[in-house]
């Protein structure tokens, strides 16, 4: 694991589950011995999702409960740590800061080395494509992806 965090200054990416609740915990987890992953190396993370198993109506369902945004910077463990979104549990929605919250625009467009506009363009593109995926009733994994190819 050491040797894989090291490799992230280097340009290489990872995708990894961890059962941590919050993203504090996913953050103190790799830097606990055994592997003692030092701060500097945190911030290539980049994105933590944090699912949780909700309990109801006879049945398991799994809920993207928040989505942070992990960059190098001056926060506590060398970090700046940016919630993108997070689910409201009393109205069932999911809340995106980075419409509303000048600073999580802004730490997205660093992410993304473009301007806040052109972040703010992208992303309107995206969810304009998702909307109209989901307009035309397309459901199935394959239709899903041929959509998303052309994007």
């Amino acid at each position: 694991i050491g040797k894989l965090f090291s490799l992230l200054p280097q340009g290489f990416a990872f995708g990894s589950t961890m059962h941590a609740e919050t993203v504090e915990d996913v953050l103190a987890i790799p830097q606990a011995p055994p592997l003692s992953v030092p701060d500097h190396l945190l911030g290539g993370l980049n994105l933590v999702v944090n699912l949780q198993l909700i309990e109801g109506l006879g049945r398991t369902t799994r809920r993207c409960i928040a989505v942070h945004l992990i960059q190098p910077g001056g926060g506590p463990r060398g970090v700046d740590v940016t919630c993108l979104a997070r689910w409201d549990r009393a109205t069932d929605s999911v809340q995106y800061y980075f419409r509303d919250d000048p600073a999580v625009l802004a730490a997205l467009s660093r992410w993304m080395g473009l301007s806040p506009a052109e972040v703010t363009a992208d992303l309107a593109r995206r969810e304009s494509c998702l909307t109209q995926l989901i307009n035309t009733g397309a459901r199935s994994i394959p239709a899903v992806r041929r959509t998303l190819a052309t994007f």
